[in-house]
């Protein structure tokens, strides 16, 4: 059932799709499978070798988590090695942000939960994924305040800030944060970068939640890269906003109207 709905759901997504056709979405999705498999055996590789120096008596680096904490796509494929990864991630997580950041997307025994819950050093994001109330509704305040505000001066340092907060929400990855920042995609607001480059402040947004679905055509840069530049709200960027209002209510039941008036233009290209 899953299967046949996700594939009405492309069929329906595909006739809204006139820029790039029915042949190039294909081939879009096609390449975004290839690089889900491709990003979980990475994935899977990264945890082997982890574990063969961890076996051998050592204490080994856990750099490799970097390279995966900007696509939240894969955090649902770590929860399975809970069972190998727990272990060898306590020894030091209190040190170490990044063993605290996985272990929390783990199934975890209440001792290690309640450890890093009650530890003073974790951050409320953290805290937010593990089911502290108090440590997320103030992450969604701050950045429900962040997200309204207009950025007269320092444009950089608030939307890099932006960035963060909507980084932290689609960590916690509960129904609220998730919510939260797909309400705030209705956001009207563009911020000027300078040297003739303009953004809408939704493009900021959909970006971040792309690395919490990374997967899926119509959030991919491949098809975006048909939109970015056009200053205007052309018929094929409503459709757009059409497909997206679509897709967030199918995958939220969230119901949003998007104002904003383009994605962004003045970049000389947008790369995935």
């Amino acid at each position: 059932m899953k299967i046949f709905i996700s594939i009405l759901f492309l069929t329906i997504s595909l006739s809204l799709i006139g820029q790039t056709g029915l042949s190039d979405s294909l081939k879009i999705q096609s390449k975004l499978d290839e690089k889900r498999l491709n990003d979980i055996e990475r994935l899977e590789q990264y945890v082997q070798d982890f574990l063969s120096e961890f076996e051998n008596g050592e204490n080994p680096e856990f750099n490799w988590f970097r390279d995966i904490y900007n696509n939240w796509g894969l955090h649902r494929e770590i929860e399975k090695f809970s069972n190998d990864l727990i272990e060898p991630l306590s020894i030091d997580y209190i040190f170490n942000k990044r063993k605290m950041e996985v272990l929390a997307l783990m199934q975890l025994p209440q001792k290690t939960r309640d450890s890093i819950l009650n530890y003073e050093g974790t951050p409320l994001y953290i805290k937010a994924r593990l089911g502290d109330s108090v440590a997320e509704i103030k992450i969604i305040r701050e950045f429900d305040s962040l997200v309204s505000m207009n950025f007269n001066s320092d444009v950089i340092e608030n939307r890099a800030s932006l960035i963060k907060l909507a980084q932290k929400l689609m960590y916690i990855d509960s129904d609220k944060s998730i919510n939260t920042l797909v309400k705030a995609l209705e956001t009207p607001l563009v911020d000027d970068l300078k040297n003739g480059i303009i953004e809408s402040r939704m493009s900021l947004l959909l970006a971040q939640y792309r690395k919490y679905n990374p997967y899926e055509f119509m959030l991919s840069y491949r098809y975006l890269r048909f939109l970015v530049g056009l200053k205007n709200k052309t018929d094929e960027m409503q459709k757009y906003f059409d497909l997206l209002e679509v897709y967030y209510k199918r995958k939220h039941n969230q119901i949003i109207v998007i104002q904003a008036p383009f994605l962004g233009y003045g970049r000389a290209e947008l790369q995935e």
